[in-house]
């Protein structure tokens, strides 16, 4: 969810506020509004329909003078909205609240002893009004020193007739001295916190948390198991959220607003980038310091479940873990390696892994992978120990850590060499062997070979790509070149959501990667866009036809493939649109003709011998992109 804070002034002064005392020079205009939602519409996650979704925040988001304006942007744009309140708002404001885009309401909801009896009665008042048109109200519990009885806004549900709650203790503010609990008042509190969840659990609240909290402090371990069992606890482990300022800033969260920030939110063309910053600027606290020294072996803490607590908390109160705390040297050379990027760039990493383990024969490379490069990593030898992120238990107390995150170089840009050369710069090792590696099974490889023998001559083809729309050729032209080529069968590969090419054989969403990786293997020849599967036929040394339109195949592209890709003067902008609309619509695929493409599928299904004499041609006449209009690396030297 994307966070719009709209202001900072607020109608009320909750002692326990972490935003009390932030300041910026005025509220966000309504045309900074209008820009923060065209940045957002750009983004290629923003494309979903259920992911067109921004919660409005404030300070009182509803003092705005502008929210009408910006709640009617949101309808033209189709995006739902949440407001954050705290519903001593004037009556009027209901009739802003168009339910075509206000989905609903959080807030915080106070003793009654914690206002003014006419504020008291209007937030009563406003809460009914909204249930009563429909719109969803969720109430958000914070937990102080000063509010441990919960039982008033059990009742508050129980009355409104709310069953899901948020909650959270309260939390430092960096610019005030507020309400908030350290760690040892999370210990002393940490019954009535249990206590608070068992009996909305039994009157059959739905609970979630919004911030992190030590499991320990809940109790024994019976307490912590009801906790994990009962609790919406996704946020035990902090994930980067997406607060955008008045002043278009953007922060991790307002606890750590002075450590963790960006200062133009428009200077970045996608969210992977500003999570990748906020990442690194947190992972010293979620690392090195421990809430408590019990947490050096804490089950939970190894196993990613609990990270000790809020980071700003653990900034200020706990302690850097010394060498006494730390295990004893291994024997061995503990190498760390976090990879990065979807399942092409993992698959990228391998020959830097290979270079590695040749570099040190006696060390452990511990690996801790994205989710979609588990897979891929299977059975490599090169890996003593493999963990998926967020569990980054490979890599706890290992000092010598190595990130594979090239994108962050820009490389279509700065460098003038394949991708798996910079990886392995980044990795201090120089490549043998170019060649990516992934270890499929027998048993794989005979089902590919089953599923294949049904068909003559088959080729693979892979039409999508996750890393952006724009390096996407089109559906009617990939229909056009299997009707054309009627005496191949083509094997459409992706995910069941990929558009269908009529007139192919439909293997969407059948398949996991290296079952996919497997069907590449044993086919006549891959066709493809420049994506993951892209990159198999390296792997498999079958002949492959890739085509080239915002990436860059010198970075990107293998030398015994046909890489089709035109030299425009826009291209390559992969490193600069990122997942944003190209406003020339694809120039780059669409001067890709289906004639160039099935050319190239023929030159790749010609017999070995023929093809490699082409190969050694094309290497001695030097022949170039601009002559031929299929483009080989050999032919460039870096």
């Amino acid at each position: 969810m994307v966070n719009i804070m709209l202001n900072y002034e607020c109608n009320k002064s909750c002692n326990f506020c972490f935003q009390k005392g932030v300041k910026f020079d005025s509220m966000m205009s309504f045309e900074d509004f209008r820009k923060v939602i065209e940045w957002l519409d750009q983004l290629e996650f923003f494309q979903k329909a259920e992911s067109r979704k921004i919660s409005l925040i404030g300070g009182e988001p509803t003092l705005h003078p502008k929210l009408k304006d910006m709640i009617q942007l949101l309808k033209e744009k189709n995006i739902k909205a949440t407001i954050f309140s705290n519903f001593v708002f004037n009556e009027k404001k209901l009739e802003l609240f168009d339910k075509a885009v206000v989905k609903g309401f959080v807030g915080t909801y106070n003793p009654n002893s914690w206002y003014k009896k006419s504020e008291y009665e209007l937030m009563e008042k406003n809460i009914a009004e909204l249930k009563r048109r429909g719109f969803d109200v969720k109430f958000s519990y914070n937990i102080t020193k000063g509010n441990l009885d919960y039982n008033y806004i059990l009742e508050a549900c129980e009355r409104y007739g709310l069953n899901n709650l948020r909650f959270s203790t309260a939390f430092p503010n960096p610019n005030y001295n507020n309400n908030y609990l350290n760690f040892e008042d999370l210990k002393k509190v940490g019954k009535n916190i249990t206590s608070f969840i068992r009996e909305a659990v039994a009157k059959g609240i739905t609970l979630d948390l919004d911030c992190t909290i030590p499991l320990c402090v809940l109790g024994d371990e019976k307490d912590i198991l009801f906790f994990l069992k009962h609790v919406n606890a996704a946020n035990l482990i902090c994930k980067s959220a997406i607060d955008i300022n008045p002043d278009l800033s953007m922060y991790y969260c307002l606890p750590r607003a002075k450590d963790v920030n960006i200062k133009n939110v428009f200077d970045f063309n996608n969210l992977r980038e500003i999570n990748e910053i906020f990442n690194e600027k947190n992972n010293k606290e979620k690392n090195e310091f421990y809430t408590f020294p019990e947490c050096k072996s804490c089950k939970y803490r190894i196993r990613n479940v609990c990270q000790g607590g809020c980071l700003s908390l653990k900034k200020k109160f706990s302690y850097t873990v010394t060498k006494k705390l730390m295990s004893k040297n291994h024997k061995k050379k503990l190498i760390g390696i976090r990879t990065w990027g979807g399942i092409g760039d993992g698959l990228l990493v391998t020959p830097a892994l290979k270079a590695l383990k040749q570099k040190y024969p006696n060390s452990e490379i511990r690996v801790v992978c994205n989710d979609n490069h588990k897979e891929i990593f299977e059975n490599n030898p090169s890996i003593d120990f493999l963990s998926v992120s967020p569990d980054e238990s490979a890599i706890k107390d290992v000092k010598q850590i190595y990130e594979t995150n090239y994108g962050k170089l820009k490389p279509s840009i700065n460098y003038k060499k394949h991708a798996t050369e910079i990886i392995a710069d980044l990795l201090e090792v120089q490549l043998k062997n170019k060649k990516l590696q992934v270890f499929l099974t027998e048993k794989e490889e005979e089902k590919a070979k089953k599923i294949l023998s049904k068909y003559k001559n088959p080729i693979t083809m892979h039409i999508t790509s996750k890393c952006s729309k724009n390096q996407e050729w089109f559906v009617d032209r990939w229909e056009k070149l299997a009707k054309n080529m009627f005496e191949y069968d083509f094997i459409q590969l992706g995910s069941k959501d990929d558009p269908l090419v009529k007139g192919v054989i439909d293997m969407r969403g059948k398949t996991t990667v290296r079952e996919a990786i497997a069907l590449v293997k044993h086919s006549k020849c891959f066709v493809g866009v420049d994506s993951f599967l892209g990159h198999a036929p390296n792997i498999t040394g079958t002949p492959g036809v890739v085509l080239f339109g915002p990436s860059n195949p010198i970075v990107w592209g293998y030398d015994e493939n046909i890489n089709i890709y035109k030299d425009l003067k826009c291209a390559p902008c992969i490193d600069v649109l990122g997942g944003k609309k190209c406003q020339y619509k694809s120039r780059c695929m669409r001067k890709i003709s289906e004639k160039e493409v099935t050319n190239a599928i023929r030159n790749q299904t010609e017999t070995k011998k023929t093809k490699e004499n082409t190969i050694k041609k094309n290497i001695k006449k030097n022949i170039i992109l601009k002559k031929i209009k299929m483009f080989n690396p050999l032919t460039q030297k870096n």
